[in-house]
């Protein structure tokens, strides 16, 4: 017992002496039960407390069943120090419901980390306690996952060590639980070293060495926290000054706390309890505002859940709003998935409303080259109102065949219910597509937003000579958008001019109203375009005179295309009527 003695003295009072001595850090430091149930006076502390549940009617029957593990404390390894944390853990859960003012060790958990219900550090001391305490009497099985769950701990308390020292992550609750876990860790490692000696028939101090080096680097670790945290103290109050959070006043402030007290007592010890209760419940309902406020922002602007670990964010929170506590990347997952879920049994509710559904469908492909199948519902609300809902995104790693379109899109309209219900879907012209559409037995049609484009494509392409007119404009505006010093110098012709200074635009393949626009830029732009290229060492040929006028002739002719166009990815939800009136227009 007398290495014992030695090593839990450079363990958790060691801590326990460190963190006091800085007198800034009260709300840090080491919990008491944790320390009361961790040293070598520990059997007796458990027998003191084992008796005094005794005189609890409701866990009687507990206390007699563990009887055999709780008749001598001090004579069975398994219930020296961390043992004893063990064993006391246990009664806690056992008289949890009893009205008493025990259960320390339960209650220790949640004290140290009521801020953060997704710690690591807390969920790794969770499961050894439950670990060890199913293996108090194997010190085979207890060495196992202490060995285990003791490097999971640490690895868990380097990278919270690490947030704070260099990402800028310090805060008084990052430092309570790396404290704790820390101060827990090397009572872990203690315990290893008298499971080991127990299991090896060897001496105690051969296992000291390593020990003692590990606390050693937990002292150094600790000792460059406290410093950066106390930079991070100095940061939150004005200097030489504090703030009442209660009425605001600036009350001076010398490297001591008397101040503060003083003017609690005098201004604010009388406030009523009902006015206490009023402010601790508010904070309940603005905490779930601003959680679905977050969620609503992840979800619009497609953030990641990591902005809420990103050091400018929780910052900018910070200054907003002190008292709101930022859920972690996992618990905001959890939030958005859970606004997924609500969001879609609204719109299951308003489709299964509906008399009936037209559907649209695409396929498309991610830059990561998936491909996958979106299918949307369109129907009249029960306000008459036209309504879209988008029924799903679906991975398609399948060959894009018939059969297997169908089967998918079956699958969705299962899931929606709206088998019966469609009248129509809508689609591109693609023949797998119209397959599907026969072997589902649908109603189809053509998307005139994308028969509108094929016509377009299709006579620019049997247009002679365009093609040639075509490939000399893109070069011309991919030079200007990729050459810095090409693009500078258009801007200062520009302005010589007179002009606004406009970029040109490069063209893509797929959509006809993107040359349309290239078209149009560049020969508004003629000018400045010609007069840039003459100054700039470049191959490129410009555009003739006569080109120009062949640009300028199909312009005309593909305006009202293009307005057509427009009007239909202006429209967020497109009608049939629009058909008929927007063909005739084109056809004019």
């Amino acid at each position: 017992m007398g290495n014992t003695h030695v090593v839990d003295n450079m363990s958790v009072p060691q801590f326990v002496n460190l963190v006091q001595s800085v007198g800034i850090i009260s709300d840090v430091g080491i919990d008491a039960t944790l320390i009361k149930y961790s040293g070598t006076d520990s059997a007796a502390k458990l027998r003191e407390y084992s008796n005094h549940l005794s005189a609890i009617s409701t866990a009687n029957g507990y206390v007699d069943k563990l009887g055999s593990t709780l008749i001598s404390y001090s004579g069975a390894v398994n219930s020296v120090g961390l043992g004893a944390l063990v064993i006391s853990f246990m009664l806690d859960l056992a008289i949890r419901s009893a009205e008493t003012d025990s259960g320390d060790t339960l209650n220790m958990l949640r004290r140290v980390f009521a801020e953060e219900k997704a710690s690591d550090v807390r969920d790794s001391m969770y499961e050894y306690m439950k670990r060890l305490g199913m293996h108090l009497r194997d010190p085979v099985r207890a060495l196992e996952d202490t060995e285990r769950l003791e490097k999971q701990l640490s690895g868990q308390l380097t990278r919270l060590r690490n947030s704070m020292l260099h990402d800028n992550q310090m805060s008084s609750r990052s430092m309570k639980h790396w404290v704790n876990g820390a101060a827990f860790h090397s009572q872990m490692l203690v315990h290893a070293a008298r499971l080991k000696t127990t299991s090896t028939n060897s001496d105690f101090d051969v296992y000291l060495n390593s020990v003692s080096a590990a606390v050693d680097m937990y002292r150094n670790d600790l000792r460059d926290l406290l410093n950066k945290y106390k930079d991070y103290k100095w940061a939150t109050i004005t200097y030489e000054k504090v703030k009442c959070l209660v009425c605001s006043q600036q009350l001076s402030y010398n490297n001591n706390t008397s101040s503060m007290p003083r003017h609690f007592r005098a201004k604010h010890e009388n406030i009523t309890c009902q006015s206490q209760a009023a402010l601790s419940s508010s904070q309940g309902p603005r905490q779930k505002m601003i959680d679905k406020a977050l969620v609503n922002m992840i979800v619009k602007d497609s953030q990641p859940f990591t902005i809420v670990d990103d050091a400018g964010f929780r910052e900018f929170i910070g200054i907003l709003d002190p008292t709101y506590i930022l859920p972690s990347r996992k618990a905001l997952k959890g939030m958005v998935e859970s606004k997924y879920e609500e969001a879609k049994e609204k719109a299951k509710d308003e489709v299964h409303k509906a008399e009936a559904v037209s559907l649209t469908a695409d396929m498309w492909t991610s830059i990561h080259m998936d491909a996958y199948l979106a299918i949307t519902g369109h129907f009249n609300n029960e306000k008459e109102e036209l309504s879209t809902v988008l029924l799903g995104v679906r991975k398609f790693p399948k060959t894009h065949s018939a059969e297997n379109l169908a089967e998918v899109k079956t699958a969705v309209m299962a899931e929606w219910g709206v088998q019966k219900k469609v009248r129509c879907l809508v689609t591109d012209a693609a023949p797998n597509i119209v397959a599907c559409a026969g072997i589902l037995k649908m109603r189809h049609t053509v998307c005139i937003a994308h028969a509108l484009n094929l016509v377009v494509q299709k006579a620019i392409d049997q247009t002679p000579g365009f093609e040639d007119i075509r490939s000399k404009a893109r070069k011309i505006a991919l030079y200007f958008r990729s050459s810095t010093t090409a693009k500078e110098r258009l801007f200062q012709v520009q302005e010589q001019m007179g002009r606004s200074t406009l970029k040109l635009i490069q063209e893509v393949e797929t959509r006809w109203n993107s040359t349309f626009a290239m078209l149009q830029r560049l020969y508004q732009e003629r000018e400045p375009v010609g007069a840039a290229l003459v100054t700039l060492k470049t191959d490129l040929t410009p555009l003739t005179s006569e080109e120009y006028h062949t640009i300028n002739e199909c312009l005309g002719v593909l305006s009202t295309f293009h307005e057509a166009t427009t009007e239909l990815s202006e429209e967020r939800r497109v009608s049939g009527s629009k058909v008929i009136p927007l063909v005739r227009m084109t056809c004019c």
